[in-house]
């Protein structure tokens, strides 16, 4: 999402005057005022280049040091050299901290052990860059990012060493800051300042409990600036905590979470937040919806009252008119609509039944039937906030759309040729995303995350780069968007507000894979799982991981060309309890290439994926030529 930059204002001041100014310049980016936006804003001080000359500096990286921080502590030494200083460069490495001098010529870049490295970095918030004279002598450059610490770089270069010859030099003293405003100042939990906590998983930790830890993270590091830190149980430091997951000391303190949910506890200055699974992901989502609510601005402050406690619950809805048995929705790009059959008839030998159809051109859409021939998403939704059911399509040669169902009645649209809709979702808070391919141009191949539809057009979005981005699924167990490319898998936190919504991406979930992702879709009935379709056909687990063939190979199925594997929970007569119905979609070049008229299916009667003991059979339709057939429910997970 673009965002304004205000313009840069610098302070000359005196030498005299750096001394008294330099700790509140640097407050700057550690606390500071109260901002409504988080438009970057600088506070600087600069002082002419005279006093500690820089010819015989040392140039110190981290031993450790990322390829930024090597680019940037090359820069510095490559620009000290071109005035015609002498400077090496070199490692942090000593075998004991303790023992380096107290005034060293030493120029550092980065992260590095030195304790004046401590001293700029302490406190700093998110997306800010400094430079700073100490009394030992050292110099340290230093960003909370590489963007950051690039700007850092540019400014002691610019301001210090560019043109000044062997004259080169700083000021004892001297401290610069640069960074953005959040829109909270201050956060605090039971009296403690949020960034006095350190996020614990335990030793061992599931990638559940390292995903709920980086939750947290990136929403406090968003809101307010503050960069929290996760550490492994036996190397984390004195002082508040807050435990994730299965932690010893969440066990020791009773803290456990009840099988299936999750609980968030504060007890003796720390804070547990517990949950197996997905829970883990949702006690962290329970807590940061109290204590960071979206519109959570200025001095922020929250008590415990008592336990944050809850568990999955599946949501409620009414029932869809019109529809019974296993109804499935066709993309019908032959006949440039989505298409809804009752399929069940054709389990046993007879022919599927029409149940619905919708075609945008008639609807009061500015689409026409050229975008329907090129339809390759329907998806149906509830939406709680509009009170009824909604229709999600896409086409790939450009338009997108929302309409009410079963009236068609236009939501919302926006035409974007070039681009590749190939994929649309509406999240519970009534935002919409939505997977562009972009038809072969992967500067246009993102994820978009649209705000909240207003008065039927177009309205500001965020968005990523992802190659070959084909699909977008919200995971209502994990409150996470998971978004499919040609080759990647990629989870995205949702946060910001329903008219100016953000996507951060949790590095720690996904995977990488050569899949030609396709589709990406739930396993109804296993909230851990995801089917990932394209050059095959797969299963992800959201928990380990691990990637996996999705059909036994003793099933004796081809999975080439597969452009949808979908899964939906249904009640079928003739087998007692639920059943899985899985839906294979080929490309079979029936129209297009892409299209076929007809789907494999497989129904377990016990639910179990990798059952012998299930029906299959093949549905071909006469006259429907389709990208996909989706499980026409609107349901994200269903747990039952």
């Amino acid at each position: 999402m673009k965002r304004a930059e205000k313009p840069v204002s610098r302070l000359f001041v005196s030498a005299a005057a750096i001394l008294c100014a330099a700790a509140a310049l640097l407050s700057s980016c550690s606390g500071g005022e109260t901002a409504a936006t988080d438009t970057a804003e600088v506070s600087q001080t600069e002082a002419a280049p005279s006093g500690i000359g820089l010819d015989g500096y040392a140039v110190i990286r981290p031993m450790k040091a990322t390829g930024r921080e090597t680019d940037v502590a090359v820069s510095v030494r490559k620009a000290l050299g071109d005035e015609g200083l002498s400077v090496t460069i070199s490692d942090d490495w000593v075998k004991d901290v303790s023992s380096l001098p107290a005034e060293a010529k030493e120029i550092l870049v980065g992260n590095t052990n030195r304790p004046e490295t401590a001293g700029i970095s302490s406190g700093l918030k998110a997306g800010c860059a400094a430079v700073r004279v100490f009394p030992s002598g050292r110099i340290a450059i230093y960003g909370s990012d590489d963007a950051s610490l690039d700007r850092a770089c540019t400014f002691f270069i610019s301001t210090f060493v560019t043109g000044k010859g062997k004259d080169a030099a700083v000021t004892g003293g001297f401290a610069w800051a640069e960074g953005s405003q959040f829109p909270v100042s201050s956060l605090k939990i039971g009296g403690t300042d949020m960034p006095s906590f350190s996020l614990v998983i335990p030793d061992r930790a599931t990638r559940d409990e390292r995903c709920a830890a980086e939750i947290i993270e990136s929403a406090v590091k968003e809101a307010s600036g503050f960069i929290m830190k996760t550490y492994s149980e036996k190397n984390a430091p004195d002082g508040a905590k807050i435990y994730i997951g299965n932690c010893s000391a969440s066990q020791a303190a009773g803290a456990a979470a009840p099988d299936g949910g999750y609980l968030v506890r504060a007890a003796g200055g720390d804070i547990y937040v517990s949950g197996s699974g997905g829970m883990a992901e949702a006690g962290a989502n329970a807590l940061l919806s109290e204590i960071l609510p979206a519109d959570a601005a200025g001095d922020v402050s929250y008590d415990f009252s008592g336990d944050i406690a809850g568990t999955y619950a599946q949501p409620e809805l009414p029932g869809p008119d019109g529809l019974g048995g296993m109804p499935v929705a066709l993309t019908d790009q032959k006949n440039a609509v989505a298409a809804v059959y009752d399929i069940f008839p054709a389990l046993s030998g007879g022919r599927p039944v029409l149940r619905y159809t919708f075609d945008p051109s008639s609807c009061g859409f500015s689409t026409d039937r050229t975008y329907g021939t090129s339809i390759d998403e329907c998806r149906l939704r509830y939406s709680r906030t509009l009170g009824t059911y909604v229709i999600g399509f896409t086409s790939s040669a450009g338009f997108i759309g929302l309409a009410e169902y079963p009236s068609g009645k236009k939501i919302w649209e926006t035409s974007l040729a070039g681009f590749g809709p190939h994929c649309i979702e509406y999240l519970p808070n009534g935002t919409v995303a939505v997977a562009l391919s972009g038809n072969g141009n992967e500067t246009k191949a993102s994820v978009r995350l649209y705000a909240a539809p207003s008065g039927g057009k177009s309205s500001g979005y965020d968005s990523d780069m992802l190659t070959g981005a084909h699909s977008v699924l919200w995971d209502d167990v994990r409150q996470l968007l998971w978004v499919l490319g040609s080759s990647e898998l990629r989870a995205y936190r949702v946060s910001g507000t329903v008219r100016d919504p953000k996507l951060t991406r949790i590095t720690g979930a996904g995977a990488s894979g050569k899949w030609g992702g396709h589709d990406l879709s739930a396993i109804h009935g296993e909230p851990d799982l995801l089917l990932i379709s394209g050059a095959g056909a797969f299963i992800y687990s959201k928990t380990s991981g691990t990637v996996s063939d999705a059909l036994p190979k003793s099933w004796g199925v081809s999975v080439s060309s597969t452009k949808c594997l979908c899964s939906a929970v249904y009640s079928v007569p003739a087998a007692p309890g639920a059943s899985r119905l899985l839906l294979l979609t080929q490309a079979t070049k029936v129209f297009k290439d892409h299209d076929t008229d007809r789907f494999s299916w497989f129904i377990m009667p016990d639910g179990d994926l990798s059952t012998t003991a299930m029906s299959r059979g093949t549905v071909t339709f006469d006259g429907p030529a389709f990208y996909k057939a989706r499980a026409w429910t609107p349901d994200y997970c269903r747990l039952d």
